[in-house]
Parts: C-alpha cells; sequence; structure tokens
C-alpha cells in the first residue's frame, strides 16, 4: 500500500513533466553516473574492451561516454512510460514487419518473442497496439519491490500481460491454443547448469536455452525484434522471424540464432546495449563451445 501511495504522489507527477525536462535531469544524472560517482564504469570499460579487441582506447573511451548518455536517457524514458498516452508512445515507438505476427495468430501459433537489453526494451509495452494477438511478458520479480511496482505498471499500461518465469512453462503448456506472443528478454547471464555455450562479442558465453525449450515443446513460432533509435527517445523494431515451428529445429538452433541477431544487432550501434551488466561473471570452458 506504501508503495502503491509513493508511485502516485512522487513518480506519477514526474511523469507528468515534458521530455525536454526530462532529458535535461538525464543530463545531470550523466554528470554523476559517469564522472563523480563513476557507477559501474570499471565493468563497463571491461566489458566492451573485450567485445570490441579492434578499437583502442580513446575510441572505448568516446563509446562510454555516450553509452552513458544512453542510459541515462533511458530511466527517464521509462518514468515517462509510467503516464504516457497511447497517442504519444505510438509516435515515439514504430514497429515495422508486423504482420509476421498477425499472419502466425491467423494460422493458431503462438510466438514466442525474443529481445535482448537493446535500445529501450520496455517499448515493448506499446506493442499490442501494433498486433491481433494478446501479448505476455516472462519477468522475474526485482529484489527492490518499489522499482518493481513501478517497472509491472509501465509493462502492464497497454494490455501487456505479466507471466512470473517460474510459472510460464506450465502456463503455455495449459493454454497452447491461446494464440498469444510472449515476450523474452533472454540475454541475461544464467546459471552455470546452462548447457549452451558459444562465443558472444568475441567471448565464451553462457546463454538460457529456456525460450526455445518452450517453442519446442508447444511447437510455438519464434521471432526476434531488433530495435534502433532513430532519435531521442525515439525507437523502431522490426520482427524477423526465426522459427515458424520450434519443435522442428535442431537442438541449439533457436538459442545460436537469436545471440547471432542480437550481436548484429549490437554491432550496429554499440552503444544502446546495457554494458553495466555483469554479463559475463561466470567463467566457460572454452573446450565445451557450441559453434
Amino acid at each position: 500500500m506504501t508503495r502503491a501511495i509513493l508511485l502516485k504522489l512522487f513518480v506519477y507527477p514526474l511523469s507528468l513533466l515534458p521530455m525536454c525536462i526530462l532529458y535535461g535531469v538525464a543530463d545531470i544524472c550523466y554528470f554523476f553516473a559517469y564522472k563523480l560517482f563513476r557507477y559501474r564504469r570499471d565493468v563497463v570499460v571491461q566489458n566492451m574492451s573485450r567485445s570490441f579487441p579492434e578499437k583502442n582506447y580513446r575510441e572505448i573511451k568516446s563509446i562510454t561516454k555516450q553509452f552513458y548518455k544512453h542510459f541515462c536517457d533511458l530511466f527517464m524514458e521509462i518514468l515517462k512510460y509510467y503516464s504516457v498516452r497511447e497517442k504519444t508512445q505510438k509516435q515515439n515507438i514504430q514497429f515495422t514487419n508486423t504482420e509476421t505476427l498477425d499472419q502466425l495468430y491467423d494460422a493458431g501459433k503462438n510466438v514466442i518473442l525474443l529481445s535482448g537489453h537493446y535500445a529501450n526494451w520496455e517499448a515493448l509495452n506499446i506493442l499490442p497496439k501494433y498486433i491481433k494477438a494478446p501479448v505476455g511478458a516472462v519477468y522475474s520479480p526485482l529484489s527492490n519491490k518499489f522499482s518493481d511496482k513501478l517497472i509491472m505498471h509501465v509493462r502492464m499500461r497497454f494490455g501487456v500481460r505479466m507471466y512470473p518465469m517460474q510459472r510460464i512453462v506450465r502456463h503455455i503448456l495449459s493454454h497452447r491454443d491461446a494464440r498469444t506472443v510472449y515476450l523474452f528478454v533472454a540475454d541475461q547471464s544464467p546459471s552455470t547448469l546452462s548447457k549452451y555455450h558459444t562465443i558472444f562479442l568475441h567471448q565464451p558465453t553462457l546463454f538460457f536455452t529456456g525460450a526455445e525449450k518452450l517453442a519446442a515443446a508447444t511447437r510455438s513460432a519464434v521471432v526476434y525484434v531488433h530495435f534502433k533509435k532513430t532519435g531521442r527517445g525515439k525507437y523502431t523494431g522490426n520482427i524477423i522471424p526465426i522459427a515458424t515451428d520450434g519443435a522442428q529445429e535442431p537442438e541449439g538452433t533457436i538459442t545460436q540464432k537469436f545471440v547471432e541477431l542480437l550481436e548484429a544487432n549490437i554491432r550496429e550501434n554499440n552503444i544502446l546495449w546495457l554494458w553495466t551488466h555483469k554479463r559475463w561473471k561466470l567463467t566457460t570452458n572454452k573446450n565445451e563451445i557450441i559453434k
């Protein structure tokens, strides 16, 4: 109850501010995050240096600065999403090739839509307004209850339904005929129990295989959303098919295609990925890498 009151008294009024003011706040936050407190700068620089060994220190420093500017903008954009109108959100977030999702819906297919922590993944909250199918997002609750409640509100504003990670398998298996698009942000660092190893951004990397296994078990189609940033606060998301039936794909194929699409997305504009994330905190055995 207290968190709900705080959101209404504090977050909601702030979200009503014009974006020009919120971006001014983002510029101030950039100074504190990058220059004063150096928030995870060592992690960011290390991640970028290992991911782009062809770049020298000056280039890495330039990319790092641009990333922190986008990173601070991202927080203000998500804050704005708390109260943004549908019309405004659709002006800022455009999706292309959504006819692919509509065709899969007409064919009676569930769809697993894969994304990474790239550009502004929370912009997927407006996707239900672009397609026929209902949209559900798979999530793990945040440890900070206040942040968790804020993000849940942002994601559900335009009709996205939320499904806890630990219940999603049972839900999809028991609702195979629901014809839903399920959103997975699938680039988190998995546990060491993950069996899929590959090279991602020049580094041995573990990836979740849960989305692939779920697609195989439910014969779901799989797509990837390729984000681009077209301006400050403006994004496009292109729907790229990966598989029309997860059960027909050889093991590892869907996950590897996702890895390749995500890496291509990152290389297209390398400041837009979430470089503060300790993605490679777990070591992998190079002899076990699958190509």
